[in-house]
């Protein structure tokens, strides 16, 4: 019993992790090419193809690793647009099954659909058209899916010209960033923050501020960019005086550059990036905090 009690609890872990696996596949978005309707124009027998206006060929499925068309009027006229696995073909098909090559290319791939009427030829001599003359139009060409390029800029909100202590917000203007994109700040190459924003008070002259984006749309090439960078720029207050006034009830203008002006926050006074002196009138005074810098 002992033995199929210790073998139970070995093996009870290993089954929950088996049920989580059947019970939640991972399914991760694959970038695809959607085909879209091909026209098929050119001195030929009506139906297949004609030279006034391209007859219509729509997306129907996939066959040897590669899109396939139907004719727009299956019903009247059963032909079926294929990549064999060593040409493309033009069908006709009777129950679901080839009875006859209509035309023939060999020039292409599974993914490339040749649109000129080079290579296309009449491998049955059956006369559905006049060689040279069969052109494709629409979704010929590649069919790769089309990649898109990321990109992301930042901005800085007041901006980078700013004095010591000042909250900036950094805001990211993403394109083909996909719904769930991922975001790295960084400050001088280190990493600082995620999301969408970056807020800072700390920031230094000089401090360079990029973003690296991670694109979740599957098509993303590359999937990860970096924004250009914004360098931080502190600004000097103009001071008028070294020394800052305080009193217990403001004055004027409440600057604190002048007795006449004197402020009654002793505080900012000693916090005052111009104050090397403050002059404090009689009263009782308690800073909240040590100066800051």
């Amino acid at each position: 019993m002992k033995n199929d009690y210790n073998r139970l609890t070995v093996l009870y872990p290993l089954l929950l992790a088996l049920l989580f696996m059947v019970q939640t596949p991972y399914a991760s978005a694959q970038c695809t090419f959607t085909p879209t309707t091909v026209g098929v124009s050119g001195n030929g027998v009506f139906g297949f193809t004609f030279t006034l206006f391209p007859i219509n060929y729509l997306p129907s499925g996939t066959l040897n690793g590669a899109p396939k068309w139907e004719n727009q009027n299956f019903a009247d006229y059963p032909i079926r647009l294929v990549w064999t696995g060593s040409a493309w073909q033009f069908q006709e098909v009777i129950n679901g099954v080839p009875v006859a090559v209509v035309a023939e290319n060999t020039t292409g791939s599974a993914t490339f659909l040749p649109c000129s009427p080079a290579g296309w030829q009449d491998p049955e001599d059956l006369g559905y058209f006049q060689p040279g003359a069969l052109t494709l139009s629409g979704g010929c060409g590649s069919l790769l899916p089309e990649t898109v390029t990321p990109m992301v800029d930042i901005s800085a909100d007041p901006s980078n010209s700013i004095s010591a202590g000042t909250e900036v917000t950094f805001t990211t203007t993403p394109t083909n960033s996909g719904d769930t994109p991922a975001y790295q700040w960084k400050v001088n190459g280190n990493p600082v923050g995620t999301g969408p924003t970056y807020m800072s008070t700390t920031l230094a002259d000089g401090d360079v501020v990029t973003v690296e984006m991670t694109s979740s749309d599957p098509c993303a090439s590359p999937a990860m960019v970096t924004s250009g960078a914004i360098t931080m720029m502190l600004t000097t207050p103009s001071c008028s005086s070294p020394i800052r006034y305080v009193k217990a009830v403001a004055t004027g203008d409440g600057s604190g550059e002048s007795w006449a002006n004197a402020s009654d926050d002793l505080q900012a006074m000693i916090d005052s990036p111009c104050a090397t002196e403050v002059w404090v009138a009689a009263g009782t005074y308690k800073p909240e905090r040590y100066p800051t810098g």
